[in-house]
């Protein structure tokens, strides 16, 4: 049977994306990936990681690649000085630093290619998938695309879901209270998988990278390894 796997919020974790992915996913040809976004910033390995997800989007052909606020500020930042400011001193800096670069105008041009084809927001029949949430306040939430990138503290509308279970990433929450919501979730309607893999270290009750398998709801927890 296909197992679906949802990771949020990488950050160039790439050691740490490696070990839960091949350790303890242990993957099928069959199985399927949801990325909720935010690959690349903050740490210290983005070429490796989406070398990695290009990897893994060849393998594992219905797999599905989310963006996050980090990748729309990747491309922001082609368009304005200021943007690219905003970008670079968000973590952008780290990523020039894992490809050996000064600038941006120097990066492989296929880094480009599987940000710019990434999509907001997937959904099926249980659950909608996005980086960061919905705007129930917007006429048309699934059309809010700034919002499913950098929305917090928004209160689901079951009517305007159709009682699906949202899942997202963007906002750092810990694992105790990640457990909390899985448990919950067909009541609350919505699931935080970001632990705040990049922020070990930083911040009590986070450091991890997590999948939750959908099928089982089954949790895997990745102690960040990158450092």
């Amino acid at each position: 049977m296909r197992r679906t796997f949802v990771i949020a919020d990488i950050h160039g974790c790439f050691k740490t994306l490696k070990a839960l992915v091949e350790d303890q996913l242990q993957p099928t040809n069959e199985d399927q990936f949801i990325f909720l976004g935010d690959y690349i910033d903050r740490g210290p390995d983005s070429k490796s990681v989406i070398n990695y997800l290009i990897y893994i989007k060849e393998t594992f052909k219905n797999s599905v690649f989310l963006r996050g606020n980090h990748e729309q500020m990747f491309l922001d930042a082609q368009l304005s000085i200021p943007a690219y400011d905003r970008w670079f001193y968000n973590g952008g800096r780290e990523v020039l630093n894992s490809y050996g670069l000064k600038n941006q105008n120097a990066v492989p041009y296929h880094v480009q290619e599987f940000i710019t084809n990434t999509f907001y927001y997937f959904q099926d029949e249980r659950y909608i998938f996005v980086h960061a949430g919905l705007n129930h306040l917007a006429e048309i939430p699934l059309k809010d695309y700034n919002s499913m990138m950098w929305i917090r503290d928004y209160e689901v509308n079951a009517r305007l879901t159709g009682g699906r279970i949202i899942i997202h990433g963007h906002t750092p929450t810990a694992l105790t209270t990640i457990e909390e919501q899985i448990r919950n979730a067909t009541v609350d309607l919505h699931i935080c998988l970001d632990n705040g893999c990049v922020f070990k270290g930083q911040r009590e009750g986070l450091g991890n990278l997590l999948a939750l398998e959908i099928q089982s709801n089954t949790l895997y927890v990745q102690q960040n390894i990158d450092f």
